[in-house]
């Protein structure tokens, strides 16, 4: 069995959205399991395994506590599968502060701009670097690049510092950190639906 706690916190800190699901759930949660001699127990923690509740409770913690969404997509062998992904507002979250962040150092010298850019970006990358997530790391990757072209052409110059291409080939030299999968592929199980 999971150990769930059964607070009323528990369900508000998810952020589960109507009442109606937490009803549903709070019903689940309280429904009793089966013994092996036909009665029928009332346990104070957890959830019956293989309950319809599991999943539920599986995709709300996976949702709001780790920040990813599950999507359904047709392997090579035809074969349907659920796959994780950064859930919108959390990529969108974490772009806004990068953004925020380049535009408030924009200031420092192109290494030492680098270096914090690339702690930002592994950091991301090591907190949703998933197999089946790399487009969304390749668009929070992409929008760092684009905002760091940006404002680091508005350093008070009247004209630009860079072009396109002078700005790749700094990003180049310089090694700023590209998208990668960084959980290891033992940890992460995909599920299959014959």
């Amino acid at each position: 069995m999971a150990r769930v706690g059964r607070s009323a916190g528990v369900l508000e800190s998810w952020h589960a959205g109507t009442e109606t699901l937490e009803n549903f759930i709070c019903k689940w949660l309280k429904a009793g399991i089966p013994d092996t001699d036909g009665a029928l127990l009332h346990p104070e923690t957890g959830t019956p395994q293989g309950g319809i509740v599991s999943p539920v409770l599986a995709n709300l913690y996976l949702h709001y506590a780790l920040g990813f969404e599950l999507f359904w997509f047709i392997d090579r062998e035809g074969i349907p599968r659920v796959k994780r992904r950064t859930a919108r507002t959390r990529l969108q979250g974490a772009i806004r502060r990068v953004k925020e962040w380049i535009k408030s150092h924009r200031h420092l010298p192109g290494m030492e701009f680098i270096k914090g850019l690339n702690r930002r970006l592994v950091g991301h990358y090591h907190d949703y670097g998933l197999r089946g997530n790399s487009a969304d790391l390749w668009r929070f990757y992409n929008a760092a690049v684009v905002c760091a072209f940006k404002w680091r052409n508005r350093r008070g110059a009247k004209r630009k510092s860079f072009t396109w291409a002078a700005f790749g080939r700094a990003i180049a030299k310089l090694g700023i950190a590209k998208p990668r999968i960084t959980a290891a592929r033992c940890l992460q199980h995909e599920l299959v639906f014959a």
